[in-house]
């Protein structure tokens, strides 16, 4: 193979992941869903299996969230895998982790990895930093004292 065709996959898998978040950007839920595979996992929690049970994940989140804008920091791909770091900035309107809402804008970080298949993404995984969310909207963090 040729380095051009060695990195077809990577490129194609980048945009993919692009597309995706521009569609989430949009606030498009159901063109979101169309960059998954019909048997997608999401394994972070909540686990969710299927368009479906995802689908109504992301529709629950826009009742807690709005004018959410996702920024990719970087994308790195490995075989059939895509890490994304990203930010996320939304505004906090419904109860989110037993907070009620604030009307704050906040942003986190979070990395996700995505497995393609066949063009589409088939699994993901997400490690965010939902502490800092939380501090954010008012949260009483407390740290455990030595």
């Amino acid at each position: 193979m040729t380095g051009t065709a060695n990195q077809k996959p990577v490129q194609s898998g980048e945009r993919l992941i692009r597309a995706y978040f521009s569609a989430r950007n949009a606030g498009d839920a159901e063109h979101a869903v169309e960059f998954l595979a019909a048997d997608f996992i999401r394994h972070s929690p909540p686990k969710l299996v299927g368009i479906p049970e995802y689908n109504a994940w992301l529709m629950a989140l826009r009742t807690m969230w709005t004018d959410e804008v996702w920024r990719i920091l970087g994308l790195a791909t490995e075989g059939d895998r895509v890490w994304a770091w990203l930010t996320n900035e939304s505004t906090h309107v419904g109860r989110w982790h037993g907070l009620q809402p604030t009307g704050r804008r906040v942003s986190f970080e979070t990395v996700n990895i995505f497995r393609i298949r066949d063009q589409k993404i088939a699994e993901m995984w997400r490690v965010a930093d939902d502490w800092s969310r939380f501090q954010q909207l008012g949260g009483n963090v407390v740290w455990p004292q030595a």
